[in-house]
């Protein structure tokens, strides 16, 4: 159960035994907003093994499940429907398509970039999920991320301060 007014419940919802532990989620500070950008921006590839087994039942144990080869080769005649290509296009004015170069951030460079990204949001002003729906709209793009964020802040500040909520048309 989850509730922005917890002192609304009615106390048979919340008594002992039905609500066991309370979990208060605050707005994010800036090393979490640090660590959100990091792992959003992380090459995702499986690093480990997963061994599904049945410990003590007679049941057969699964056959281990293994995650696919990470070569060059297999990527790109792997078909998945939920990656994107591994080569994106843009197309320009004129109609033309053309294929941007695909540059990936190494680990310090990205370590750095989320730095630059956590020192733009303030403490305690936007959840976690208020950055993580900025950062998927950029999720191709660190660098853009980087750069924009500043003018979001700016914009979410005054939005806050109205007391408005943020509707956005796509």
């Amino acid at each position: 159960m989850t509730t922005n007014h917890p002192e609304k419940l009615d106390e048979a919802l919340i008594r002992p035994g039905r609500v066991d532990h309370q979990v208060a989620f605050g707005n994010a500070t800036q090393m979490q907003v640090k660590e959100l950008f990091e792992r959003m921006y992380t090459n995702d590839l499986p690093r480990t093994k997963l061994i599904l087994s049945s410990p003590t039942t007679s049941s057969p144990v699964p056959a281990p499940v293994t995650p696919p080869s990470s070569t060059p080769s297999s990527l790109s005649t792997e078909k998945d429907d939920f990656t994107p290509p591994l080569t994106p296009i843009k197309t320009t004015a004129n109609g033309t398509i053309e294929k941007l170069k695909d540059e990936e951030l190494s680990q310090e460079e990205l370590s750095e970039e989320a730095g630059k990204f956590a020192a733009q949001v303030p403490d305690d002003m936007f959840s976690p999920a208020e950055i993580q729906g900025f950062l998927l709209k950029r999720k191709k793009d660190p660098r853009r991320a980087v750069v924009e964020v500043g003018t979001w802040v700016q914009g979410m500040r005054e939005v806050k301060r109205r007391g408005g909520k943020v509707v956005t048309v796509q």
